[in-house]
């Protein structure tokens, strides 16, 4: 069974095929004049696109109304709270055991009428990523008791991932704040003072710092570092802070 945001396939849906395709490829060259060939300087993974292929098997007390209305509300998921209640990416579930899915949205258009004259059909859903997640996310939390304490956060995803939320509640006022991978010389560096009870949240994977819930992208230092969760090994990240509380939420990515 297929899921989508949050619900299964409509029961009147049967399907035949599904179809994911690699990652587009995008290598980038640039031509030298007065040399033979390109020269090539980077290489990048776009996203996917999946198809599905179905039948329909029309119950007999179902109108053509009624399986229209039920297959948009689960191809259109519709999320109030949000502030693109149509357009927020949602998970998909291909197989049955729901460990691993796609962020994706539906990217073609579906006529019902045209599916169920013809009996069956296609629906072609894109995700922007290249990667799939597992169902388990890298979800840690501690507390710092020094001054460049290590924690070690240990990582199986099979790619790099920016964690998508990072949060350090303080215990004593600090004049400034920097987090690092260890990995790595440069770190994230928030340079503002902060009080006991502030709360810093980072979004490594939007790019974007609050501090107690008020956007703070001004107190990054230029050339600042955000934290990465490098792939299949223990991540040991370093904090300026003395004390207080650090928590990390990360998805787990695969190819």
């Amino acid at each position: 069974m297929i899921e989508y945001g949050g619900l299964l396939q409509p029961s009147f849906m049967r399907v035949t095929g599904v179809e994911v395709s690699m990652p587009e490829v995008d290598m980038q060259t640039m031509t030298v004049p007065k040399r033979m060939g390109a020269v090539f300087y980077d290489y990048n993974l776009g996203g996917r696109t999946v198809s599905l292929e179905f039948t329909l098997v029309k119950p007999p007390y179902r109108t053509l109304e009624d399986i229209e209305r039920e297959l948009a509300s689960w191809l259109f998921p519709f999320d109030s709270l949000s502030d693109k209640p149509f357009g927020d990416l949602q998970k998909l579930y291909l197989n049955d055991n729901h460990q691993r899915y796609l962020l994706a949205r539906v990217s073609n258009t579906v006529s019902v009428k045209d599916i169920i004259t013809a009996g069956e059909g296609t629906i072609e859903f894109t995700s922007p990523s290249s990667f799939y997640y597992d169902d388990m996310e890298v979800y840690d939390t501690r507390t710092l008791v020094s001054t460049g304490t290590s924690n070690n956060i240990t990582y199986n995803g099979t790619y790099d991932i920016y964690p998508y939320e990072i949060t350090v509640t303080m215990d004593a006022t600090v004049s400034g704040f920097t987090i690092r991978n260890d990995a790595f010389s440069k770190g994230l560096t928030i340079n503002t003072t902060m009080v006991a009870g502030d709360v810093l949240k980072i979004y490594p994977d939007k790019r974007e710092v609050y501090i107690n819930g008020v956007y703070a992208m001004k107190y990054v230092v230029i050339g600042s570092r955000f934290p990465v969760l490098l792939a299949n090994r223990q991540n040991t990240f370093k904090t300026t802070l003395g004390s207080g509380q650090f928590e990390l939420k990360s998805k787990i990515a695969y190819l």
